[in-house]
């Protein structure tokens, strides 16, 4: 399975660049100060579109099991419901980060909206187990949007001494919702069906789309050296999705075709050879769909190998708890939901704790002390569960 990079959303990619302070392109130098809101929309808006985009790598773990009733499929089929959200997601984070500088944070931020709002409508009201597949990935390329988008209006329209605050509540939003998800999905399904996992949806992206109309428009990043304004290189960018695309599949099928089959093997190593034809032609582009320079940066690839193996324990944990409390078990899909609350409660206390601490501790001893947690779980739940 394959899942956007955790609760750190941006953190595997370079969308937003927030660690390029001195970048002629930085979100935040797109407007004078003088000129943000004074109310708490942008921040809440920001927060907003994180947290939807989020909910839903997650939300549809509950419903699998239904999914898979529903449309009388196996649930390697049904699985492609929650991969083909995460695909699109991943692949398409970096280069919208370069379209929020190109076409500026409030434009970007309501395209992805409206697009997620529709493929949400789509979804929910999906005949076929294909339209439904179709709706996700088109909600995956909504979050791809709003993330890098929502990232920029926070630098963007919050006050300097406010920022790193902003960006703790920013953060925490995404990290909540990934967490809340398949709780929420549990209560949801079993109380109305799996079509309300994507009509919850409806209400949240059309406040989002009013909210975001009412920002003030930033010009767009001023032009290169060359006067004009570069897209990120297309050639990448397909490539990169691609490749993301190809080892999924690979990973996804590959018990039903086989770990030697040619067909699993293709996938895997055409997928990791299209990833790398898309790095090592973003490292010479002048508008690159992957910011390769930034990985020179040992703190921010630090924080991204951190990130990606975070999701991965996170996102894999998640699906796999449910599938063992409703398939082995034999819970409820709700009693299942309601099982995953604590997790998502102890990340909003944790969250919110660390961020109002008068005494911030170093991010090394976050990363330790967590990662310590996680690794002692799941040693102990692999060891101990029957």
């Amino acid at each position: 399975m394959s899942s956007p990079t955790p609760s750190s959303p941006p953190a595997a990619t370079s969308s937003p660049r927030p660690a390029s302070p001195a970048s002629p392109a930085s979100p935040a130098r797109q407007q004078p100060p003088t000129a943000r809101p004074r109310a708490r929309t942008p921040l809440l808006l920001a927060c907003g579109g994180s947290f939807l985009a989020f909910l839903d790598a997650t939300i549809t773990n509950l419903a699998v099991p239904s999914l898979s009733s529903h449309f009388h499929v196996g649930v390697t089929a049904v699985s492609w419901v929650v991969t083909l959200y995460g695909v699109p997601f991943a692949a398409l984070l970096a280069p919208a980060g370069r379209l929020a500088d190109l076409f500026g944070r409030r434009r970007l931020f309501v395209a992805g909206a409206a697009l997620f709002t529709l493929a949400s409508l789509l979804a929910a009201v999906a005949p076929t187990l294909s339209v439904l597949l179709v709706a996700r990935a088109v909600q995956g390329v909504g979050a791809a949007l709003l993330i890098p988008a929502s990232f920029a209006i926070v630098l963007a329209d919050t006050a300097p001494e406010r920022r790193a605050a902003a960006i703790g509540l920013w953060s925490a939003s995404a990290g909540l919702a990934a967490v809340a998800g398949p709780a929420l999905g549990g209560v949801l399904v079993d109380a109305v069906g799996w079509r309300a996992l994507f009509c919850v949806n409806l209400p949240i992206g059309l406040w989002l789309l009013e909210r975001a109309a009412r920002l003030p428009a930033a010009p767009p990043a001023a032009a290169g050296q060359a006067g004009v304004r570069r897209v990120p290189d297309p050639v990448a960018t397909v490539l990169l999705a691609a490749g993301i695309g190809a080892v999924v599949l690979g990973l996804t099928e590959a018990e039903r075709w086989g770990w030697a089959s040619p067909a699993t093997l293709g996938c895997l190593l055409g997928g990791a050879l299209a990833v790398a034809a898309a790095t090592a032609r973003s490292a010479r582009q002048p508008a690159p769909a992957i910011e390769v320079d930034l990985w020179r940066s040992p703190v921010y690839a630090a924080a991204n190998v951190i990130s990606a193996l975070f999701g991965a324990a996170l996102y894999a944990s998640l699906l796999l708890g449910v599938l063992v409390l409703v398939n082995v078990w034999h819970y409820s899909v709700l009693t299942a939901g309601f099982a995953m609350t604590p997790a998502a409660g102890w990340a909003a206390l944790v969250g919110i704790g660390v961020n109002r601490s008068r005494r911030q501790p170093p991010p090394w001893a976050l990363v330790v002390g967590g990662g310590s947690a996680i690794a002692l779980t799941a040693g102990a739940l692999a060891l101990w569960l029957p």
